[in-house]
């Protein structure tokens, strides 16, 4: 436990930047010891192991590293709402980048706890008074040109990035693609600036300094504002990901292996200008969009709109002892090229995902399909399987089998690929290194052997 002396500097750093900025985790009893009019626990209920908030908190405190009784024992709702706290604040110390399924999962255990939140925040708010004249100071000391810094930037404004340095090492021929490999390269290099202009209303600008200023490689990523009006909701409005599959639309921090599988890379991985609603349930999470059509950083060139959605089902969200099972699929459609430079065609992709997690194991696998891959008629598809243990808290093993046909009326095209690497998360996924040795096997050219190290920062 540590001294209410300790708190109240950690408590003063949380006032300037919004966050709890704790530098030892926060309990019940600390709490406690604060002087105040109003009880810590108000009522006997406690959260139990087949609660659907107990679940939550306990799967995502887990994976980034926070004890909570060993996942065996039944939570008070105040010990429930504490833990929360140091979530929370464990996330914006290491700058964790959190899903938008598991944002939305820590909005909703913000909502459920938040009569025992407000209890906490009473009792804090007589530590704050303390340092009203110090933040008062600080924020005089940030003013220019009659603007303060909080006012101009808005709230919580912060900078971070994300390096990916990255090796491929070719032991046999090339690529399936007929190309040599990079050997070093970032594959990754990002500044982000975020804040909060209010409480429901936040924004993002990722800007990629290696990058130029227009197109696909553009230097300018996700850029978007965010509104947080709808509960369990967000709404996206700017240039985001394509919510097209599950591995596709992920961010590049949270990959299972170096190198997207090859209907991620083909189909995906790319983002578009328009409004994309991100939701997250009990048993549902959930992306719709509506994008220009015309791709990262592009003018639109034509009239049509591209639409697509995706959705995930968690039918064992509610049970204990069964693991994690999640299942789900969606679509995406719309136009591609213009009428001037590229012949202009439909492009529909639809797919299906699934994973199941028991203990230390996990299990994956998605299936797409396009029709216009890079040209009207033509019609590709792809699979891939793959397991993860986990070997240690930090040592993961990693395996998969990864097929695509890009094009599915000729025969003897398709490209097999065969992946075998470990993710060890030096610090979750602020710092992690993964290496993998891949296998291709493609019936159109040339078999190829190589071995992959990444290394990822989040600052």
């Amino acid at each position: 436990m540590f001294s209410k002396k300790l708190f109240s500097v950690a408590l003063a750093a949380s006032v300037f930047v919004g966050l709890p900025a704790f530098s030892k985790t926060l309990t019940l009893q600390d709490l406690q010891d604060l002087p105040s009019s109003a009880p810590v626990v108000q009522s006997n209920d406690v959260v139990n192991k087949h609660h659907w908030a107990y679940k939550r908190l306990v799967n995502i405190s887990s994976k980034y590293g926070l004890d909570v009784k060993n996942g065996k024992k039944a939570l008070t709702r105040d010990e429930a709402a504490v833990l929360l706290v140091n979530l929370v604040g464990k996330i914006e110390q290491e700058k964790i980048n959190l899903s938008e399924s598991e944002s939305a999962q820590v909005q909703i255990l913000k909502e459920e706890f938040s009569q025992e939140l407000s209890v906490m925040a009473e009792r804090i708010a007589n530590l704050q008074a303390s340092v009203d004249s110090l933040k008062g100071s600080v924020s005089k000391m940030g003013k220019s040109k009659g603007k303060s810094f909080t006012h101009y930037y808005g709230k919580n404004f912060k900078i971070g990035g994300l390096l990916q340095a990255r090796f491929d090492g070719n032991l046999r021929d090339a690529d399936h693609n007929g190309v040599t490999g990079k050997n070093f390269s970032f594959p990754v290099a990002e500044f982000r600036f975020k804040g909060q202009v209010h409480e429901k209303v936040d924004y993002l600008v990722s800007m990629v300094p290696s990058r130029n200023y227009s197109g696909t490689s553009a230097l300018i990523g996700e850029t978007r504002v965010g509104l947080k009006f709808i509960p369990n909701n967000d709404i996206l409005i700017g240039q985001t990901r394509l919510p097209i599959g599950h591995e596709g639309a992920k961010s590049p921090t949270t990959l299972d292996f170096a190198q997207r599988a090859q209907i991620g890379r083909r189909f995906n991985n790319t983002r578009d200008i328009g409004v994309k609603v991100a939701g997250g349930y009990k048993y549902l999470d959930y992306y719709l969009g509506v994008y220009n059509g015309s791709g990262q950083n592009q003018s639109d060139s034509n009239n049509q709109m591209s639409l697509g959605g995706w959705a995930m089902f968690k039918p064992l969200a509610d049970t204990e002892g069964y693991g994690d099972l999640r299942l789900g699929g969606g679509y995406f459609t719309g136009k591609t090229g213009n009428t001037r430079a590229l012949a202009e065609y439909e492009q529909d992709t639809w797919g299906f995902y699934g994973d199941y997690k028991l203990g230390s194991a996990t299990i994956k696998g998605e299936y797409s399909k396009r029709q216009g891959f890079g040209g009207a008629g033509t019609k590709a598809d792809g699979w891939y399987l793959t397991g993860l243990y986990d070997l240690t808290e930090k040592l993961q093993l990693a395996v998969r089998l990864d097929r695509f046909d890009p094009n599915t009326q000729t025969a003897s095209n398709d490209i097999t690929e065969y992946a075998i690497g470990t993710n060890y998360f030096i610090n979750g996924k602020a710092l992690k290194l993964q290496v993998d040795g891949v296998y291709s096997e493609n019936k159109a050219g040339r078999d190829a052997l190589k071995f992959v190290v990444l290394t990822q920062y989040m600052f």
